[in-house]
């Protein structure tokens, strides 16, 4: 049911093809993000590990709860003579069951109740810190579910125009080859003018092809990353006006990961849970103490020296009458420890030792390399928009080239090639800005999921 009103929600909101609109939907990255959020399977498998994990917690606590079942045993009792004195084994030395001891049934609830266990509060501990990881897992999940989501939407959105302008392009060429076309009917123009202009739609077309092919492509894998694989679903992504710039400085960027990076996080919560199980493991020396209980009913006569009581009908529903099972009680407790396991659980806790090590020196890895991304984020950041200036200054003066171009084609100074070429440096200068600036948006992306922050906060407005 859920799955289904899931699609329908999907098939309303992208839905396009009807008389209320006359274009595509607008769709936001922010609406992509939470369409990605409740629909991802990463991200619905790491909700279920949390789940898995809070099911292990509790059965951790559970070790300090009295376990209660109803059992039905065999018990023994000594054989005693008419005075109620024990009766010496038959060897002289030590009683044979079912023998020299009569065997008896009992049935009731028994109860076990941990009294002592040293490794009990290390695991509870573990388990609860499991909790604390796999919550972690699961909002890293959901970090790099959001990454891809915007680096496929600003991909998308340069896609999207780039195939405008290769398609504006292409509009162009048509109208020049038909200018051409006249001017040489008219024997203003040479028949190289319409070869060109023949030639450079071709190229037009094949490059317009290309764009329309990647922007499909993108489009796929832009859905693919909010979960969606239904590929016949129509919508336009929202254009990005403005660029934002960086917040803080290097430095401060740096702190702010060691506070919220999340794969840090998720090191530092292994490595706590690895030194738990170091001592997990070497508590395994100490004594365990339970409390035991009984409460039910007893027969203590059914088997003497193994005879089969089923022989003799009459004896055997003797035997279990009710006025040969009494009520009892019993309590007691019990404790055990380790004398010799052959070295396993020294090797067991040397094991974990080498665990917990690894764990520390991954977190140092990381650290190392999470700095490394930050700095080559940072610097590429700022290296753009230094760019920016620059493509904004090229952009102007392909324009400015292509109206030279224009005016000396028509005054009949320049050739038709010379006019092409600055429209297509032009084109090119505009289209190099375009991706610059999504390419710009997308380190931000990047290097916001590596801080653990949204842009919006490493970001000013």
């Amino acid at each position: 049911m859920k799955k289904n009103t899931l699609i329908l929600f999907l098939f309303l909101f992208f839905q396009l093809n009807n008389s209320l609109y006359s274009e595509l939907r607008k769709v936001s990255l922010n609406e992509c993000i939470n369409i990605a959020i409740q629909n991802h399977p990463e991200i619905k498998a790491a909700d279920e590990d949390s789940n898995y994990a809070r099911s292990n917690y509790k059965v951790a606590k559970a070790r300090n709860s009295p376990i209660i079942n109803f059992e039905i045993k065999t018990v023994e009792n000594k054989i005693v003579d008419e005075n109620g004195n024990r009766i010496e084994p038959s060897n002289g030395v030590i009683d044979i069951p079912g023998k020299d001891t009569m065997i008896g049934l009992y049935a009731g609830p028994t109860l076990v109740y941990n009294l002592v266990d040293p490794q009990a509060s290390s695991i509870i501990d573990s388990a609860k810190l499991s909790i604390d990881l796999a919550k972690m897992k699961g909002l890293k999940a959901r970090y790099d579910t959001v990454l891809n989501v915007k680096k496929n939407y600003y991909e998308y959105l340069f896609a999207s125009e780039n195939r405008s302008k290769r398609e504006q392009l292409v509009q162009k060429f048509q109208t020049k080859l038909e200018k051409a076309n006249l001017l040489f009917k008219s024997g203003q123009r040479p028949i190289l003018d319409v070869t060109k202009a023949e030639v450079d739609l071709a190229d037009a077309r094949l490059e317009f092809e290309k764009a329309r092919n990647y922007e499909s492509i993108i489009k796929t894998e832009l859905l693919s990353s909010m979960g969606i694989m239904d590929d016949n679903i129509e919508f336009s992504p929202i254009k990005i006006e403005k660029l934002p710039k960086l917040r803080f400085p290097l430095g401060k960027i740096y702190k702010l990961a060691e506070i919220y990076n999340a794969d840090l996080k998720i090191a530092i919560l292994a490595k706590e849970i690895n030194r738990l199980n170091i001592d997990v493991a070497n508590a395994a020396h100490y004594p365990v103490v339970d409390l035991l209980g009984a409460i039910g009913v007893e027969n203590t006569t059914i088997f003497r020296n193994w005879e089969n009581p089923f022989n003799d009908r009459d004896e055997f529903q003797e035997k279990v009458s009710s006025d040969k099972w009494g009520k009892t009680i019993g309590l007691g407790i019990t404790a055990k420890f380790n004398l010799w396991a052959g070295g396993g659980i020294k090797a067991k806790a040397d094991a974990k030792l080498a665990e917990y090590n690894k764990s520390k020196y991954f977190e140092q890895q990381l650290l190392i390399k999470m700095k490394s991304m930050i700095k080559k984020y940072f610097q590429s950041i700022n290296e753009f928009e230094k760019q920016f200036e620059l493509s904004e200054l090229v952009i102007k003066n392909s324009q400015k080239h292509l109206t030279l171009a224009r005016k000396s084609y028509e005054n009949g100074i320049s050739t038709q090639l010379e006019m092409q070429d600055a429209e297509l440096t032009l084109l090119k200068s505009e289209l190099g800005f375009i991706n610059a600036g999504y390419e710009y948006l997308i380190l931000l992306a990047k290097l916001a999921n590596v801080v653990g922050l949204g842009e919006e906060y490493i970001c000013l407005e």
